[in-house]
């Protein structure tokens, strides 16, 4: 039955969840982030930066998913 399994799956990510929030609160106290530095660490290793983005057909559409 489609309504279960959907029940299932969100029980599944919401274990996952929960999982991952004790991880985070058990992993310390968060260190400042220096994103100038970060880059630079990249570019002296050699290391190529993209701004993250996608071509318009290659990014998730979420609304896809549920078509």
């Amino acid at each position: 039955m489609v309504t279960k399994r959907l029940l299932e799956d969100g029980k599944t990510q919401l274990g996952a969840l929960r999982s991952a929030l004790i991880s985070g609160e058990q992993s310390g106290e968060a260190e400042p982030f220096d994103l100038d530095e970060f880059v630079a660490d990249r570019v002296r290793q050699g290391e190529e930066m993209t701004t993250g983005t996608q071509p318009p057909s290659q990014t998730p559409c979420r609304a896809r998913r549920w078509a």
